[in-house]
């Protein structure tokens, strides 16, 4: 299903990689961009809910999920997470 905003995601080369090789994540955040739950999404994903169970993610998925959430913030700047978090957009630009 295509929502008005998910063809922006859709193009995007950060999210095609993920969507990749995590095609289970790529649904979850295709599915959540232009919605403030993206990012905090984004932010459970670096932490382990399965008691050690959880491999975590390669670097290059890990760097894309972060340039991901800076596009997601860029194009939708009143769902932008605050600038407290660690993923608010004056802490990596």
């Amino acid at each position: 299903m295509t929502t008005p905003s998910s063809s922006a995601i859709q193009d995007n080369a950060d999210f095609q990689r993920v969507n990749r090789d995590f095609a289970h994540v790529g649904k979850k955040l295709e599915l959540l961009w232009g919605y403030p739950e993206f990012g905090r999404f984004v932010q459970q994903l670096q932490h382990d809910t399965r008691q050690g169970a959880r491999a975590g993610f390669p670097a290059e998925i890990q760097f894309a999920l972060l340039k991901l959430v800076l596009a997601h913030e860029d194009a939708f700047p009143a769902l932008a997470q605050s600038k407290g978090s660690p993923w608010g957009q004056s802490n990596f630009r």
